[in-house]
């Protein structure tokens, strides 16, 4: 199991990207929240949420 110490790194190698104005900076900031448990937690809720959401509002604009 590889530690994820390096893992914002590998991310940019391997999407080889220029980012403009420190967009790259941002992204191995939102990288390493996402590795840890608690933000892998919170981008699953985030997302249970905005598709619960999606999937609600077009029934509440039928009737």
């Amino acid at each position: 199991m590889r530690a994820t110490t390096g893992f914002p790194a590998r991310v940019r190698e391997a999407l080889s990207l220029r980012w403009p104005s420190g967009g790259e900076r941002h992204l191995e900031t939102v990288l390493r929240v996402v590795a840890q448990p608690v933000g892998g937690a919170l981008v699953l809720s985030l997302a249970v949420l905005l598709c619960a959401c999606l999937l609600t509002t077009p029934r509440s604009r039928v009737r």
